[in-house]
């Protein structure tokens, strides 16, 4: 009797096929972090024609992204049901270019399709649905031709209309989260709408939405906001506020959004994962100038339900924690708006009318970011551990590297030219010659009347030439 998979291993199944498809597109993200370092240091240095040209590699890389991930995870998941990719990835990119293009998501400067879990959530779709109906590619070749293919244009027909009611899910899904938006009327200037802002803001990070694009409105109020009270500050007219612009960009994003340099620290401190390590030290330059892209689509950190949690939590404590410090005067308010690349307490130092106590209340900050993702950070690479060691049990291991799984869609690819030509063959059979029965007798050397036949097939070309039986393991091959 057939069980349904237990949560815990569709988890951890999730999981690892998450964890390898970011590992697949790290190049891309590496690219781009770069980019975006090398286009601000261009702009410092007072090259800013030059750096417009990164910044706009950055764009572009940034635009194709969620279009790759689409086709790498839909590549990883067919290959690993020994479904043909070639077959599957069509499915995919036109349901991810028809839910992004009827809904308007895509990027102003590119125009490409730019929301990643909209393609996640269309790989996964299509993927299942491929290999729930074993989809193989058409080989004109085969006997059963014809039947192939009107039960594939059957399968298209009804995916264009999943793909129909997927788009529609989507439109009314947005129309939602417009009216949700427009009913937003926190204000992060004061306590709890700057908890909300930076719940939100943390939430959308996680599932690779930029969450200032979408409280844009929000943002620029508080931007403008800031800049005022700083000017009446220095003119003697107001006081300081404890919350602005500057205490969002000193304090809560460390390292990144999620005060990232929390957790890259935590996994130097206790990770005994060698790739993990690898991957801190590698993000480290970076996420001293607060780029943390490297971190998060390389762990990773997005649409990982793990991780998410303190990926949120830890600017919300943050924020409490900081904000405590300067209510009770330990610390002075932020009085600079500092920029975004500005190196972790080198901005607390400058963000504080250079006071030393502004850098000891990010190291306290980050200490206590790193205390709060250790168990989260632990579970995960601990989960990460146990399924490498039931993989090699079941002698899977291989499907989690990198080498491996081009290896198997090498061996995939392989075999699927391997039995297109063997349909070639069978199929020319067929259709020239004949196939023809031999009956060697059997006889009882105890029994006269004990009688029986072999039959022996043999296969007579067009010009009359006897063959061996050699066509038997093509036909194997075809399971026919």
């Amino acid at each position: 009797m057939w069980k349904p998979p237990s949560l815990r291993y569709c988890y951890d199944t999730y999981i690892r096929d998450l964890s390898i498809v970011f590992l697949l597109l790290l190049p891309l993200t590496i690219c781009n972090a770069i980019s975006i370092f090398v286009g601000h240091a261009l702009n410092i240095s007072d090259f800013p024609e030059l750096a417009k040209k990164f910044f706009y590699f950055s764009d572009l890389l940034i635009g194709i992204y969620p279009s790759v991930l689409c086709i790498v995870t839909t590549y990883y998941l067919s290959s690993k049901h020994s479904i043909n990719p070639m077959v599957v990835v069509p499915y995919a990119f036109l349901m991810y270019l028809s839910v992004s293009l009827t809904n308007g998501l895509v990027a102003d400067s590119t125009g490409l399709p730019n929301n990643p879990l909209v393609a996640l959530v269309t790989a996964i779709i299509s993927a299942s649905c491929c290999v729930s109906f074993r989809l193989y590619p058409l080989d004109p070749s085969r006997i059963d031709f014809v039947k192939d293919l009107y039960k594939q244009v059957a399968h298209f027909f009804g995916f264009l209309l999943l793909t129909v009611a997927l788009s529609g899910l989507t439109t009314s899904f947005l129309e939602v989260m417009d009216l949700v938006r427009a009913d937003i009327d926190f204000n992060p200037l004061t306590v709890g709408g700057g908890l909300a802002y930076q719940f939100i803001l943390g939430l959308l990070g996680a599932i690779g939405i930029n969450g200032h694009n979408f409280l844009f409105g929000v943002k620029q109020s508080l931007y403008e906001s800031t800049q005022a009270n700083i000017a009446a500050f220095h003119a003697g007219e107001a006081p300081l506020n404890i919350l602005g612009q500057g205490f969002y960009d000193a304090f809560m994003q460390i390292g990144g959004s999620g005060n990232s340099l929390s957790l890259l620290l935590c996994i130097l401190l206790f990770s005994k994962e060698r790739r993990h390590i690898t991957l801190a030290l590698s993000a480290l330059p970076l996420v001293m100038f607060n780029i943390n892209e490297l971190l998060l689509f390389g762990l990773p950190v997005i649409f990982n339900p793990t991780l998410i949690v303190p990926f949120v939590l830890v600017p919300l404590v943050s924020f409490v924690i900081v904000y405590g410090a300067m209510w009770s005067g330990l610390v002075n308010p932020v009085e600079a708006i500092v920029h975004w690349m500005t190196p972790p307490f080198f901005s607390g130092y400058v963000a504080t009318q250079n006071s030393m106590s502004g850098v000891f209340l990010q190291i306290v900050v980050v200490t206590v970011g790193i205390l709060v993702y250790r168990p989260f950070y632990l579970h995960y690479a601990g989960r990460s551990v146990i399924d490498s060691k039931a993989m090699l049990h079941q002698q899977e291991l291989e499907k989690t590297t990198l080498k491996s799984f081009l290896g198997d869609v090498h061996r995939s690819m392989g075999s699927y030219i391997s039995k297109h030509e063997v349909s070639r063959r069978v199929s020319q059979m067929l259709s020239k010659g004949e196939f023809v029965m031999y009956y060697q007798p059997q006889v009882h050397l105890n029994n006269e009347n004990h009688l029986a036949f072999e039959s022996l097939v043999r296969y007579k070309d067009e010009k009359g030439n006897m063959l061996p039986p050699v066509f038997i393991q093509d036909f194997n091959e075809l399971n026919s």
